[in-house]
């Protein structure tokens, strides 16, 4: 081999080995070179659409192609309204989820015969069963113990025979019962602190009510028309009676227990005081005053309930004994009007001669003289004359 074949076959040999030498290189650099890959797009995701919490205000309002309906579980309230008016359903079943149920809710479902709110709902608006005039049975759970019962809450519910109610409420019980006109018996929760207006109105077969210490106020109207009704214990914690038509008719009633000191208020000044309050309950014939029975002849009226403290704080009675000297004048003039000379002998001799001021003596004994009501005219002169008190017979008495 020539020297110049020689020298081509190095060069060439050189120049395949520095070709093949960068091909390595090229690959070893996109060997270890981080390949860059784009990131992602987010996966947008579908929006679910939640259940709602809750059956809305109004949602099946008028509805009279529903029957039964069963709420389902996860409802937490149910809204105003929201079945008001249905007046083909029957059933309704409500669930455990169950927190609230908001004013009128059912209110006018007549053809509603049995209502069971579950354990856990604790607010019940007013009038959530109103007029449901089919409605026999309801019970409301302990989890209500504490809440305050709405007004009207079973109102003109007339075929009610069954009730369970909590075993404590608070507020008011206003308008609860009105018109339940098979409800026969009804112990008030604790905690009720008034039993408010129309709570019992028109409940023709209630016999038996049992009214709690906490109780302070009895509003007009609560009781008229309770035709069944033949006894009543009104607890020491009531203070107030309304004056107007509270047991109008209850013509059945025998005997109520009345607490001393209890004022009977006047409403929208009418009333005449517990004459008003027990209009035509005709029967009445036994008032227990304090812890004190007494007979009535006639109607329960200031008189008679002025005789009663004049008995009472005869014999002592601090609660009488009070009553007694704040209003003095009037329970003579009331003992004159029954013309009681037996208590008004008893009350002078027990009290002392500061509580009794000549002016109420004098007063006294001119209306017993004008009235001919010679018995307590002659307690009266009997006692004035020991006082030294000088009465102007005049022409009252011969």
């Amino acid at each position: 081999m020539g020297l110049l074949e020689t020298l081509l076959i190095k060069l060439g040999m050189t120049a395949g080995d520095m070709l093949i030498e960068r091909e390595n290189e090229k690959r070893r650099q996109t060997a270890v070179r981080p390949q860059t890959v784009p990131y992602p797009e987010p996966v947008k995701k579908e929006k679910r659409e939640e259940k709602p919490a809750e059956i809305a205000d109004g949602q099946y309002k008028d509805r009279n192609d529903l029957e039964e309906f069963v709420v389902p579980e996860g409802i937490t309230r149910i809204g105003r309204r929201a079945f008001k008016d249905c007046k083909c359903l029957t059933k309704i079943t409500l669930p455990s989820s169950l927190k609230e149920i908001d004013m009128d809710a059912f209110r006018g479902c007549a053809s509603l015969r049995e209502v069971i709110v579950p354990e856990g709902v604790t607010k019940m608006g007013d009038g959530v069963f109103y007029d449901c005039s089919a409605l026999e049975k309801a019970v409301l759970p302990k989890s209500m113990n504490g809440s305050q019962i709405g007004c009207g809450l079973f109102a003109d519910c007339t075929a009610l025979e069954d009730v369970t109610l909590p075993d404590r409420l608070t507020g008011e019980f206003f308008n609860v019962f009105k018109k339940c006109e098979l409800l026969t018996s009804m112990e008030i929760p604790e905690g009720v602190t008034k039993i408010g207006s129309f709570a019992f109105e028109g409940c023709t077969a209630l016999r038996s009510v049992k009214i709690p210490e906490t109780v302070k106020m009895i509003e007009h109207r609560a009781f008229p028309n309770c035709t069944s009704l033949k006894e009543i214990y009104i607890p020491d914690s009531v203070r107030i009676i309304d004056a107007f038509d509270t047991f109008r008719k209850c013509i059945a009633l025998e005997k109520i227990r009345l607490p001393i000191g209890v004022s009977f208020r006047k409403k929208f000044d009418e009333g005449e005081g517990p004459g008003s309050c027990f209009w035509d309950c005709d029967s009445l014939r036994t008032v227990v005053f304090g812890d004190r029975s007494f007979s009535l002849k006639g109607t329960l009226d200031y008189d008679t309930l002025n005789v009663m403290y004049a008995a009472l704080g005869a014999e002592r009675n601090e609660k009488a004994v009070e009553y007694v000297k704040e209003n003095l004048r009037d329970v003579l003039g009331s003992l004159v009007m029954k013309e009681d000379a037996d208590t008004a002998r008893a009350l002078l001799d027990s009290m002392s001669q500061p509580d009794v001021p000549e002016e109420d003596i004098i007063e006294a004994v001119d209306s017993a003289g004008m009235m001919g009501v010679t018995g307590v005219f002659d307690v009266l002169c009997a006692y004035a004359a020991r006082r030294g008190i000088h009465i102007d017979l005049g022409e009252d008495l011969n």
